[in-house]
């Protein structure tokens, strides 16, 4: 089972004498079949205990069934028509993929690139996917290049980047954190008050280090043996 967006819900109908909002065409990519479809709710359930609305379509593509519930589903009438917060879709599949909400300010033309990348796959165009992909890897890099050097190659930005850009400058500063009279040294020998902020900062903390350190090298050499599988 995965969340899907509710913005993908086409129309939505009312459901028993409560007039309850349930999903009636639903668009997105088939977990079968990898299409982008519009399924026609049939079936639905209004589960009162669990709050939520149940009902399953099938893929005009490949005709295999889909399962969705609606998560608090509200009266139409009570409520101005509010549509549910949450919709999940199961089986999941693996081939839709939502945009990623980056906890960090980036520069605009890198998001645009980035979001249209996301569309085109959503859209299932997966050459234009190829393009975007490329477009905003070119938009990553010649960011942290010199503007007279912004607009060469993508190899040649990569490259540059490896000999001129201190990409261990983040360890670096770690180390000095973690080393005598740094704050994450005071911190682990209990010098400083420990708070739900800091406790979540640490642990958020350890997750990106993993992430950086063996999660990103492991994935790029994952994603190369795909590419040279599909060769």
């Amino acid at each position: 089972m995965k969340q899907i967006n509710v913005a993908h819900v086409r129309k939505w109908m009312g459901l028993n004498r409560k007039n309850i909002r349930a999903p009636q065409a639903i668009s997105t990519i088939c977990p079968h079949c990898g299409e982008r479809v519009v399924f026609t709710a049939r079936a639905h359930f209004h589960d009162e205990k669990r709050e939520s609305v149940a009902c399953t379509g099938a893929c005009p593509s490949c005709s295999e069934y889909v399962h969705f519930w609606a998560m608090d589903p509200k009266s139409s009438e009570s409520t101005a028509e509010e549509d549910p917060e949450t919709l999940f879709m199961s089986p999941a599949g693996d081939i839709e993929k939502e945009p990623v909400n980056f906890p960090i300010e980036m520069p605009e033309s890198l998001e645009r690139a980035y979001l249209s990348a996301v569309e085109a796959h959503g859209t299932a165009n997966y050459s234009a996917t190829a393009l975007c992909c490329k477009q905003a890897m070119e938009k990553i890099f010649a960011h942290l290049l010199p503007a007279e050097k912004a607009s060469i190659g993508l190899s040649e930005a990569i490259a540059e980047i490896h000999e001129n850009h201190d990409l261990a400058r983040p360890l670096e500063k770690l180390s000095a954190s973690t080393g005598s009279g740094g704050q994450l040294e005071r911190h682990f020998e209990m010098e400083c008050e420990f708070t739900a902020e800091t406790s979540k900062a640490m642990v958020e903390l350890l997750e990106h280090l993993i992430t950086y350190l063996y999660v990103i090298p492991q994935e790029i050499e994952n994603i190369e043996v795909k590419f040279d599988e599909a060769a």
